[in-house]
């Protein structure tokens, strides 16, 4: 091992991009760096053409490689997508950055830090006013590269997670045993209420839950259009930092997914007296590994979750002091919609990602049962001398469906 381990040091490094035949090296790449983290999504060849090469307005300029010259293996990666978000309703050109990764043993080198200039150089050419990436706050790649690249800290991420089948994730992980215990009783105790009173199991692919004034769905297998464009509208006026998808997006990121397990459910709340759309989330499923371990655990991820706050206010209310009780009901029904739909779908746990400002959001979570802990920061770092990042005046929307590139 220490004999490959000087052989790698040795060996020159080609910096390139990408090329057609590349996808089982950059799966294999990124494999192999993110279980080193111990907990990762595994991507196929497949998945990862589906990933960026099917992605709209697709370029292999977006797509950074370093190779070992001598063997011919993709040891790093970074990949770099365009997106438009919209701050204090000012649309500014985001550079995203993704997938940063290096192959065990060439750490050291220089390959992420290459990679990323090359990323920069691209986002450059293309005009971009920032720059944007999720880093773990202690990793020591925001210390030694995305800082001295110049990007700064300027949001917590926060990721919430629910256990939605408590049978199916002590067989999947029978570790949990050893760590329950430890977990305070105020924390376990509103997971075990909220699993008691608000997730049943139900094998119907499509359940409706009335009350005097909504009109809940959840949807399996299905991303509507009209769902598309509330969630475009609402987030627009409520959020910032906010990016707003194309019918050629939704197409991509919730239609035309690479495999079943990725097909979304749709949960909608609805004014009974107008039929409007008022709520509403996704929640997909992914596979997380910890190889080292032999643990797989199916995860629901929820995505594009909204509640038309203003439309609440306007219409639903008759007294202003009752207006965050409204609210928080509204966010209540929404959350226990979202943990049945995941529990139909078979998920051992729940996720949402979240900053801390998104008020209601966040509460609406914890009082589900959720339980959060500070996960990333988002770094921004400014591309333009004449253009500074905006102070956001709204709640920043951090959603893991589709912010910086992840979908």
């Amino acid at each position: 091992m220490k004999k490959n381990n000087c052989d790698q040091k040795r060996s020159r490094i080609i910096f390139r991009n990408y090329e057609k035949g590349d996808e089982s090296g950059l799966a294999e790449v990124y494999n192999y760096g993110f279980q080193q983290n111990g907990v990762s999504p595994l991507k196929t060849p497949e998945n990862w053409y589906w990933r960026y090469i099917k992605y709209p307005d697709y370029e292999s300029k977006q797509i950074n490689i370093a190779e070992d010259a001598k063997t011919g293996k993709i040891i790093g990666s970074v990949i770099g997508n365009i997106e438009d978000y919209f701050i204090n309703k000012k649309k500014y050109s985001f550079g995203v950055i993704n997938d940063v990764v290096t192959y065990p043993g060439y750490g050291g080198r220089g390959v992420a830090t290459n990679l990323m200039k090359m990323a920069l150089n691209y986002f450059t050419d293309k005009d971009v006013d920032f720059s944007v990436l999720s880093a773990d706050p202690r990793g020591i790649a925001r210390e030694k590269i995305y800082l001295p690249l110049g990007y700064k800290d300027r949001h917590s991420l926060y990721l919430l997670f629910h256990v939605t089948n408590y049978r199916k994730i002590l067989r999947d992980i029978p570790i949990v045993f050893l760590v329950l215990p430890a977990l305070s009783l105020t924390k376990i105790k509103p997971i075990l209420i909220n699993y008691k009173n608000k997730i049943q199991s139900v094998s119907q692919s499509r359940s409706i839950i009335y009350s005097n004034e909504f009109h809940a769905e959840i949807n399996h297998y299905s991303a509507s259009e009209e769902f598309r464009k509330r969630f475009n509208e609402v987030g627009y006026r409520q959020f910032d930092c906010f990016h707003i998808y194309t019918n050629k997006e939704w197409e991509w990121a919730r239609v035309d997914c690479d495999n079943q397990m990725h097909k979304p459910t749709e949960i909608t709340i609805r004014d009974k007296r107008s039929d409007e759309i008022i709520a509403g989330a996704i929640i997909d499923s992914y596979k997380m590994y910890a190889l080292k371990f032999g643990i797989e655990i199916k995860m629901g991820a929820v995505k594009n979750l909204f509640v038309d706050e203003l439309f609440v206010i306007e219409n639903l209310v008759k007294e202003k002091t009752n207006i965050i009780k409204k609210l928080k009901d509204l966010y209540k029904r929404l959350f226990a919609l979202v943990l049945k739909a995941s529990h139909e779908r078979n998920n051992s746990l729940t996720m949402f990602t979240t900053d801390k400002d998104f008020v209601n959001g966040y509460w609406g979570a914890i009082h589900a049962g959720f339980l959060g802990i500070k996960v990333a920061i988002h770094m921004v770092k400014e591309m333009k001398k004449d253009v500074s990042y905006p102070n956001l005046k709204k709640p920043f929307y951090a959603d893991p469906g589709e912010k910086h590139g992840q979908w």
